[in-house]
């Protein structure tokens, strides 16, 4: 009869270990990769204008950022962890770029608006949402036009704007 009794209560703790540890509303431990906007100005003939030796390497362009100014930094370097460090000059593969960022990955708001030395302004909005099973839903706009091509979760949100002197 013991026997009987000890495999009972052996049953009926696996069960209860099952049922316990069965649950919808399982916590699950996310990274979630930050987001940086980069920013390639050319002229109308398709020349990189932030090159070195370029007119506009070294400009004063800077971004609007929660009442913030941040002027373009023209130093190059690369940094790696996620940190707001402003606007700065970068060279993105192969390509000399300013770039905003990096925000955290799980921020749900960005909205700045990127001003050119020539006095053109653009507004520039990202809105992230996560949903079930970590599926990023992202909303890009440019001056309040959603930029569908740029709405599918990417983390690297690149703009060329041509730059009209």
């Amino acid at each position: 009869m013991n026997k009987y009794r000890i495999f009972f209560i052996s049953i009926l703790c696996i069960l209860c270990g099952i049922i316990v540890s069965c649950s919808e509303d399982e916590y699950i431990e996310t990274d979630y990769t930050p987001v940086g906007f980069s920013f390639k100005i050319v002229s109308a003939d398709g020349t990189d204008l932030l090159a070195d030796g370029q007119s506009l390497h070294g400009a004063d362009f800077s971004v609007i950022y929660e009442g913030e100014e941040y002027k373009a930094d023209w130093r190059h370097r690369r940094m790696y962890l996620p940190h707001l460090y402003g606007l700065r000059y970068s060279i993105y593969e192969d390509n000399p770029v300013l770039l905003f960022g990096e925000f955290d990955g799980y921020r749900s708001e960005v909205d700045f608006v990127f001003k050119m030395p020539n006095g053109e302004s653009h507004n520039i909005y990202l809105n992230r949402r996560h949903g079930k099973n970590d599926k990023v839903k992202q909303i890009v706009k440019l001056d309040g036009k959603e930029v569908s091509e740029m709405s599918d979760g990417r983390i690297d949100i690149e703009f060329t704007f041509v730059y009209q002197e």
